[in-house]
């Protein structure tokens, strides 16, 4: 019966100190900076192009994010950012990261450097060995990082957790071929969501087809430098939302010229870091945007916007916040410019402009019709062989009224 009874009592002592270990290390996971989720990144940057399709930003902008996701509580893959890569190194790089990390984990890859989009594909565009160009759809295809693959080894490696990737692909893409012929673009394209894998958000420095800004040699590329702001202010907003303030301020910074874009396919509410409870406030006070398509005759016009920041003739500015009244001018030489004042709404606005060519002024018209009556005169003097006083052209002079 003793025997029995100390069997309980240990039985039950062991249960307590079990149950006080289990508290213990649910207190201390809940403590300020633990994510019960493990999060990873991997940070890649490219300037050293060749010639004039060098960057300036990139290993700055990816320094920056790398220490800031850091301080974020992110396990920097090599503890440091992969900078300068050719292909081969892309490749091993993902891969490596990828199968490193564990099942359900959270990850983020930050890309800075050239991208570009051939055949409705995206591909991120390696250091190139000396002497070597991307000069056909072949190059292209054999000689840069499919951004596919990117995603192919997130969804394999990682399929219950979230992959994050964040490209910044800058302008002017070194391709040396005649991009319109094979359906090629300098920026990059939308990513086909048949093969998106579930998990994936992939957010884009700017709107598909148009080059992203890099910045000036002072600073950070603007999708990095409102990043940077996001990642330390903003990452407990679901990251649909985290974007789209993104998207805004970088529009904002760039006075229309840069709006970046998102491929979401993810479950659920996700954050950088732990969700906190959405603010309507917050919810509302994302600007809406709409698109103008503005053709005009002739195509070469010259379309110019003003708004609230006065006016811009950049005519690849698109979008346009929602409520804003904009006048248009548009404007061709030997054609009567005109202006067209609308209103923004959350719709595509087609707007089509027909110039008419200018009439002749007065002054061009007396300027003509002396011309011609001075060449009648010299005309008819010369077949006046006799000389004679007075007026030896024989005919008076009166411009036209």
């Amino acid at each position: 019966m003793r025997e029995t009874f100390d069997k309980v009592k240990r039985q039950r002592g062991a249960r307590f100190v079990g149950a006080i270990v289990v508290l213990v290390c649910f207190v201390l996971m809940s403590g300020p900076g633990y994510s019960a989720t493990q999060k990873h990144a991997l940070v890649i940057a490219n300037s050293e192009y060749a010639g004039e399709y060098r960057l300036n930003n990139p290993v700055k902008d990816a320094e920056a994010i790398s220490n800031t996701l850091k301080m974020m509580g992110y396990k920097l893959y090599g503890g440091r950012v992969y900078d300068q890569l050719d292909l081969s190194s892309t490749s091993q790089t993902v891969n490596d990261f990828f199968t490193g990390v564990p099942d359900g984990a959270h990850t983020l890859v930050y890309y800075a450097g050239h991208g570009v989009s051939l055949e409705n594909q995206n591909f991120l565009i390696p250091i190139l060995p000396e002497g070597v160009a991307l000069e056909n759809p072949i190059d292209v295809k054999n000689r840069t990082y499919s951004l596919q693959a990117m995603l192919d080894e997130a969804g394999y490696s990682n399929p219950s957790g979230v992959n994050v990737m964040l490209i910044d692909a800058c302008r002017d893409a070194p391709v040396n071929f005649a991009y319109r012929s094979v359906n090629m673009l300098e920026g990059m394209s939308p990513i086909d969501s048949r093969t998106q894998p579930k998990g994936t958000f992939v957010g884009f420095s700017t709107e598909y087809g148009k080059v992203a800004l890099d910045g000036g040699n002072d600073g950070y590329s603007p999708y990095a430098e409102e990043l940077l702001y996001g990642l330390q202010n903003q990452a407990s907003l679901p990251i649909e939302i985290f974007h789209k303030n993104l998207a805004d301020r970088v529009y904002k910074r760039t006075s229309g010229k840069q709006y970046p874009i998102y491929e979401p396919k993810i479950r659920g509410e996700f954050c950088l870091v732990s969700c906190e409870a959405l603010t309507q406030p917050t919810i509302d006070g994302l600007t809406k945007y709409g698109v103008l398509n503005i053709s005009t005759y002739p195509e070469d016009a010259e379309v110019c916007f003003r708004g609230n920041d006065g006016w811009d003739c950049d005519r690849n500015i698109s979008r346009r916040p929602v409520g804003e009244t904009l006048l248009i001018r548009v404007s061709a030489k030997g054609y009567e410019s005109n202006q067209i004042s609308t209103v923004i709404d959350d719709s595509i606005q087609d707007i089509n402009v027909v110039l008419r060519k200018t009439p002749m002024a007065t002054k061009t018209k007396v300027g003509i019709g002396l011309g011609v009556a001075l060449l009648l005169a010299v005309i008819a003097g010369s077949a006046d062989s006799g000389g004679g006083e007075g007026n030896q052209f024989g005919i008076t002079l009166n411009p036209p009224q």
